[in-house]
This record gives structure tokens, C-alpha cells and sequence, in this order.
């Protein structure tokens, strides 16, 4: 692993992969380095503080309220905040997601992760299958979810007006 400062200093940078690669590292050398700790608390303080499935619910339908202005009737997916197949198959401890789908190719989606150590990240991604991408995947943080939000308000009015 590289130094701790170095790994704290990326926090804010760092994908949610690259966060579960240093979080992994770190709370193996725990026990032989007590520095290791330090990762662990900044990976951990890093992401805005929603310990039960029901406040990261909350923030997924808070967002959902706001997009009142879009005409839903033609989502070719079902409508509102639904649990994420990540949480259903137990890869991740919760997931709740938005997505708007206008046919095959066009979606979007609005996704919330808590992984099982409690590391909370916000994730936009468009396509669908093997030709999604990753537009953001960031650690949750009032910034962060600021920018998904715009991001997918963005992408959504690319699709409903296209």
C-alpha cells in the first residue's frame, strides 16, 4: 500500500473500487500497523454519514421529488426509487436507484451503494448492458450528490427530448 498520507490525501479522488482495494489493504494491516486505522476512519469519514438503508432510501426519494417536472409515462423502466439488484444479490449492504429508460440504448440511472463496511457512494451511469458507462462514481458527499443529481437531470433531458 502506499503511505497513509498519500491514501488520505486521494480519498476524494478515488472510485469506489480503489476505495474497497485501500479499505481492504488497510483493515488487513491493522494489526501489524495501527497507522492503517487512519485509512480506515478517512475512508469511512469521507462519505456523508447514512448508517440504515432507510436514510439512503430517504436521499434517493428526496432526489425522486424534485424531478416532478418530467413526464414518466414513457420509462420503459418501473417509476419512483427501487432496491438495486447489488443489494437483492448481497454484493452490496444497500442500493437504491432511480432510472429513467426511453428504449433499448437510452437510459440513465441514479444509483446509491453502501457497501458492507459502510463506505456510502453515488454512481450515474448510462447505456444499458455491456455498452454502460460510468459517467461519476464518487464517495457520497453533499457535493457529490449535487453533482450526480445535476449530472442526471442533465442526461435525463438529453433522452426525454431526444
Amino acid at each position: 500500500m502506499k503511505s497513509f498520507e498519500y491514501v488520505i490525501e486521494k480519498i476524494p479522488t478515488m472510485s469506489r473500487d480503489e476505495m474497497a482495494k485501500y479499505l481492504a489493504n488497510a483493515e488487513r494491516m491493522v494489526k501489524t500497523n495501527p497507522n492503517a486505522q487512519a485509512v480506515i476512519d478517512a475512508l469511512k469519514a469521507e462519505s456523508v454519514t447514512v448508517s440504515t438503508n432507510q436514510e439512503l432510501k430517504a436521499l434517493a426519494e428526496e432526489f425522486y421529488s424534485t424531478l416532478g417536472g418530467y413526464d414518466f409515462t414513457n420509462n420503459k423502466d418501473k417509476n419512483g426509487v427501487k432496491a438495486g439488484g447489488a443489494m437483492l444479490s448481497g454484493e452490496y449492504k444497500n442500493n437504491w436507484y432511480i432510472t429513467y429508460k426511453a428504449s433499448k440504448v437510452d437510459k440513465i440511472s441514479f444509483d446509491l451503494y453502501q457497501d458492507h463496511d459502510g463506505i456510502n457512494t453515488v454512481v450515474i451511469t448510462k447505456g444499458v448492458g455491456q455498452l454502460a458507462e460510468d459517467l461519476m462514481s464518487e464517495l457520497l458527499s453533499e457535493e457529490s450528490l449535487r453533482t450526480a443529481q445535476k449530472l442526471y437531470i442533465s442526461e435525463l433531458n438529453n433522452i426525454v427530448n431526444h
